[in-house]
C-alpha cells in the first residue's frame, strides 16, 4: 500500500510539473565482466586448485534516471535495465518532493544522507566503496559466535547504514521526510528532519506478520497493536569549515539507534576528515537480524560502531584515502561477551594523465577480532586491488583491476577441506555516466 501511495505521489507531482518545468535525464550504464578468476582451497590435492574460471558477463546492469522539476516541486524515477535478460523495471529509487519556502516534503524510495561517506575511489568498484565499510554504523560481516568453533556473519540490522534516513537494514525502503532549513545559524545552516520509514524490507521478517505485512506485539493475535513503520529525527549544522550531525531512529518494536557524526574540512590542510559514533539497542521482541537461532537473535543486543574517514589531496594529482570502522555487539544475557570487528581500508589514486588513472587499494578485515569461538576458520582476511582506468572523457571509463583475497586465520580448517582460502580475479568494468 505504501508503495502504491508513494508511486501515486510521484505520478501526480510529475504531471503537475510538466508545465514550466526543467527536465533532466541521466544514464548510468555499467557492465561488469570477469575474464579470469581462480580460487585456491585448503586441500592442495583437489582438482579445484587446478582449474580456472573464464566467466561470462557477471553483471550488465544499467540505470536510467528521469527527473522533472520546477521551482516548487519535482519527481525522480529510476529505471533498471538488465543487460543479461533485457528486463526493464522501476529501480529502488522513485520519489517526489514539494518545497514550501524553507520547508520540503519528500516521499518515495530514495537515500537521505547528510554526512558524506567519503568513499572516494579513483576507479570503479574500489575497496573503499564496499558497503560494509563505506556506510556508517554496523557492517554485515561481523563474526557472531553460534557455538564452540562456529560463527556466522552478522547480516542485516537497522544499524546498518544507520544515518541514511531513507534506508533500513542497509536497503532503500519507502519513507516520507519533512525537513526545514534555517539559513543563518551559528555562521552556517541548520537542517532539521523528521521521517517515517518502513521498518523492514520483507514480510515475515523481524516480527512482521507475513499475511498482513504489519508489525504486532504478538504476531498470532490480531487484537495487539500494529506498527508498520519506524521513525527518524535528524539535525545537522553545516558551516564552511565543518559540520555536525545528530540522529535518532526507531525500527519496529523497542529498537532504537542514535548517532553523531563530525566532518572537518580545514582542520588538516587539504584533508577532509570524518568521525562518527553510532549506538543502538535491539529488543528480543523484534530481532531484525539474520541470526536465526543464535543467542544474539533470541536475546536482543546492544551495539556501537566508530567510523573514521580521511581523504587527502595535498599532493598534485594524488588522492590518499583511509577509511576505518570498529564495531562491537553484545547479546543481552548475563554472561555475554562483546563480539568485535575492526576494518581498515585505504587507496592511493594517481591521475597519470588525462587518459589514464591508476589506483592501489588494500584492506584488512578483522571480522572476528574477539575470537570468542576460539577457532581459526578464516573469518579474518585481507584484500589488495591494483587498478587502471582508461577514460574517453568525463563520465566514460573502462576499469581493469586485479583482485586478490587471502584468509588470515585458517589453522582450524581441515587440510582436506575445499574451503576457499585465497582468490584471484580480474574484473573489467565498462561505465558511461551522462
Amino acid at each position: 500500500m505504501k508503495k502504491i501511495v508513494s508511486a501515486a505521489i510521484v505520478a501526480s507531482v510529475m504531471a503537475g510539473s510538466l508545465f514550466a518545468a526543467d527536465a533532466k535525464i541521466t544514464l548510468n550504464a555499467r557492465s561488469h565482466y570477469t575474464p579470469y578468476e581462480k580460487s585456491f582451497v585448503k586441500d592442495n590435492s583437489t582438482a579445484a586448485n587446478d582449474t580456472q574460471k573464464i566467466s561470462q558477463f557477471a553483471k550488465s546492469n544499467d540505470t536510467m534516471d528521469i527527473e522533472i522539476k520546477n521551482d516548487y516541486a519535482g519527481a525522480h524515477i529510476g529505471l533498471a535495465l538488465n543487460g543479461g535478460t533485457g528486463a526493464v523495471a522501476v529501480d529502488t529509487k522513485y520519489y517526489g518532493w514539494m518545497n514550501f519556502g524553507n520547508a520540503k516534503v519528500t516521499a518515495g524510495v530514495f537515500e537521505s544522507v547528510f554526512t558524506k561517506r567519503q568513499n572516494t575511489t579513483i576507479n570503479e568498484e574500489g575497496l573503499t566503496d564496499d558497503g560494509n565499510i563505506k556506510n556508517y554504523g554496523l557492517s554485515k560481516i561481523l563474526a557472531i559466535t553460534t557455538g564452540a568453533g562456529a560463527t556466522t556473519a552478522s547480516g542485516a540490522s537497522f544499524m546498518v547504514d544507520a544515518n541514511n534516513i531513507g534506508a533500513n537494514c542497509g536497503d532503500r525502503v519507502w519513507s516520507g521526510i519533512f525537513d526545514y532549513t534555517f539559513a543563518d545559524v551559528a555562521g552556517g545552516k541548520l537542517l532539521l528532519k523528521a521521517a517515517v520509514v518502513d521498518s523492514v524490507t520483507a514480510a515475515g521478517a523481524s516480527g512482521k506478520n507475513a499475511a498482513t505485512n504489519e508489525y504486532r506485539t504478538d504476531t498470532t493475535d490480531d487484537t495487539k497493536t500494529t506498527v508498520g513503520t519506524g521513525f527518524a529525527f535528524d539535525a545537522a549544522l553545516q558551516r564552511e569549515d565543518f559540520s555536525v550531525e545528530g540522529m535518532v531512529r526507531t525500527s519496529g518494536y523497542y529498537n532504537i539507534a542514535t548517532g553523531v557524526y563530525f566532518t572537518a574540512s580545514k582542520l588538516i590542510p587539504d584533508t577532509t576528515a570524518v568521525l562518527g559514533f553510532t549506538y543502538g539497542s535491539q529488543s528480543k521482541k523484534n530481532d531484525g537480524t539474520t541470526l536465526a537461532g543464535t543467542t544474539v537473535a533470541t536475546a536482543g543486543w546492544n551495539a556501537y560502531a566508530i567510523d573514521w574517514r580521511f581523504v587527502n589531496n595535498s599532493i598534485d594529482k594524488v588522492t590518499l584515502v583511509l577509511n576505518g570502522k570498529y564495531e562491537s555487539l553484545t547479546a543481552k544475557t548475563d554472561d555475554a561477551k562483546a563480539e568485535t570487528g575492526l576494518y581498515v581500508v585505504g587507496e592511493i589514486g594517481y591521475a597519470l594523465s588525462d587518459l589514464i588513472d591508476l589506483g592501489f587499494d588494500a584492506g584488512i578485515y578483522m571480522c572476528d577480532l574477539d575470537d570468542e569461538d576460539k577457532s581459526d576458520k578464516g573469518e579474518n582476511y585481507f584484500q589488495i586491488r591494483p587498478s587502471v582506468g582508461i577514460k574517453a572523457g568525463k563520465g566514460a571509463k573502462i576499469t581493469a583491476a586485479l583482485n586478490y583475497k587471502q584468509l588470515l586465520n585458517t589453522g582450524d580448517i581441515a587440510d582436506t577441506s575445499d574451503t576457499e582460502i585465497r582468490k584471484i580475479s580480474v574484473p573489467v568494468i565498462f561505465r558511461v555516466k551522462m
